[in-house]
């Protein structure tokens, strides 16, 4: 059974005075950017000081990608179809789940799906953190995460861009989510993964691939897929 954390977006018309002044400044996309690396860092922390637990697939390395990257893979995916509905796949401590809330004013949802106990509740509590941030008011996405296994919990389907960090993942893993997503990507959905391309491309069309900034390395392949 999967534990399930939500917190709802925040009313516009319920913003204090200052919070409101926030949302004027965020319009542009190069203080949206700034606010947003601002917004994750107070609500994730500090990523040197953060370990995973012990449950099952804990051993594998952990890493994020940056906030700037990011946002240019949302971007290169939006070039293919509107994200409206963003999830992680292995969600890790929320840092990119809170980033891409932040960089698409317009989601409805960024759903999160994390296997490690104490991954989970570190995204738990940013997720909390971020409910009372003054950046909240310029963030109109339901923001979620769900403590699971997304080989069994496939909740993250329906989303418009699903991405996954499966840099550590070794190739039996990486073949079992890749089976995954072939079931439960949406045609016409876009699927994002670091470092390595799907060991089998089918259904999936390749439509760019980026080099990102991650906590590993600053030049990491991007593979963007568009599900036929």
């Amino acid at each position: 059974m999967a534990l399930f954390f939500r917190r709802a977006g925040a009313p516009r018309d319920a913003l204090a005075p200052a919070t409101a002044a926030l949302v004027e400044a965020c319009d542009g996309d190069a203080s949206r950017l700034a606010l947003a690396a601002s917004f994750v860092d107070d609500c994730c922390g500090d990523l040197a000081s953060f370990r995973g637990g012990g449950d099952a697939r804990a051993h594998l390395t952990y890493g994020e990608i940056d906030v700037p990257s990011l946002a240019r893979v949302l971007r290169a995916a939006e070039a293919l179809r509107p994200v409206r509905r963003f999830a992680d796949v292995g969600a890790g401590r929320g840092a990119a789940l809170l980033a891409a809330a932040a960089l698409l004013p317009d989601a409805a949802a960024c759903a999160g799906v994390e296997l490690d106990a104490v991954a989970a509740a570190a995204a738990a509590a940013a997720l909390d953190r971020a409910a009372d941030h003054a950046f909240r008011g310029c963030v109109a996405a339901d923001i979620s995460v769900a403590r699971a296994d997304a080989l069994e919990d496939r909740r993250w389907g329906g989303a418009d861009l699903v991405y996954c960090c499966w840099t550590a993942f070794p190739e039996d893993l990486r073949r079992a989510f890749a089976a995954a997503f072939a079931a439960a990507v949406a045609p016409g959905a876009v699927l994002a993964v670091t470092t390595h391309a799907l060991p089998d491309a089918a259904p999936f069309r390749l439509e760019a691939t980026l080099s990102v900034a991650c906590s590993w390395a600053p030049d990491v392949p991007c593979y963007l897929y568009r599900r036929t």
